[in-house]
């Protein structure tokens, strides 16, 4: 069993974003205190190790760890098409093999339904790297320098 609830849907929309332009599929793997995510592009180049801790979300339930497959940007489009007024719901219901989304604002509610994917026993190795630096950088300013890069190449 797995769900959670946000009322502010565009912080959780840009993760997904930034998510979708890496990987095209990926299997989050949830617990009690974070969804997890490890996954490689499609070439084998880059690699994304992303932990959103249960803190994120207004409420985090889940029971187990169930594991969610699903097309990233297919889940993408259904978040674009959620109001920032209005409340989320995310269910994952493992019976129909359906990641279901609730939309929630007064007295109006909306329902989609997205099918998931056979989790991939593909194991991702994860590179022994160790850095000898830190650096913050702020998503604003990552944004901003992006968008310029991406004036001078087509592949950012």
């Amino acid at each position: 069993m797995f769900e959670v609830e946000v009322s502010r849907i565009d912080p959780f929309r840009s993760l997904v974003k930034a998510l979708s332009v890496i990987v095209e599929e990926g299997t989050f793997i949830m617990n009690e205190a974070q969804m997890k995510l490890l996954a490689m592009d499609p070439s084998h180049v880059a690699m994304v190790d992303f932990e959103l801790p249960s803190s994120f979300f207004d409420s985090y339930q889940c029971e187990g760890e169930p594991k969610l497959s699903i097309n990233i940007k297919e889940f993408l489009r259904f978040l674009d098409r959620v109001d920032r007024d209005e409340q989320v719901r995310i269910v994952l219901n493992e019976e129909k093999a359906r990641l279901v989304i609730h939309c929630k604002r007064g007295g109006h509610s909306r329902r989609f339904e997205m099918p998931i994917l056979e989790p991939l026993d593909e194991e991702v190795p994860q590179p022994k790297i160790f850095f000898k630096g830190k650096a913050r950088v702020t998503s604003d300013a990552l944004r901003m320098a992006i968008r310029d890069a991406n004036l001078v190449s087509e592949h950012v």
